[in-house]
């Protein structure tokens, strides 16, 4: 049981969410079974989870804010067949010292695949 860190999926308003099939940094649900996931966050980073396993379900561990108050954990469901987009993640809340976000899947299958993706301002007609 290893811990995953994701790499990020460079995007930007324009060109959008990549093709799964081909995109770089593509993970599979069950990479590593019972570990904890990991990618960095700078605060316009997305996790996209596809499931056609039997459903799936990630949970975000958050931290305490620079007052010392805990942030609630963030459960995110996402049903067969369906994919959920979850993010962005305001750094103060969600990243570990390393500038990490920390999540887990509950039934880490063969069936889901994950992408992390930041998206960027493409600096064309404002967008």
């Amino acid at each position: 049981m290893a811990d995953v860190t994701m790499a990020v999926f460079e995007s930007t308003r324009i060109v959008g969410i990549p093709d799964w099939t081909v995109a770089a940094g593509v993970r599979a649900g069950n990479a590593a079974a019972g570990s904890n996931w990991y990618f960095p966050n700078d605060g316009m980073t997305f996790i996209i989870l596809y499931e056609a396993g039997a459903g799936e379900t990630m949970t975000f561990l958050g931290k305490n804010d620079k007052y010392g108050r805990p942030s609630a954990d963030l459960t995110f469901q996402v049903a067969t067949g369906d994919t959920g987009i979850v993010g962005p993640f305001s750094p103060a809340l969600w990243n570990d010292v390393d500038g990490l976000v920390r999540f887990a899947l509950t039934i880490e299958d063969g069936g889901s695949f994950l992408l992390a993706v930041r998206i960027t301002n493409s600096q064309r007609n404002g967008v």
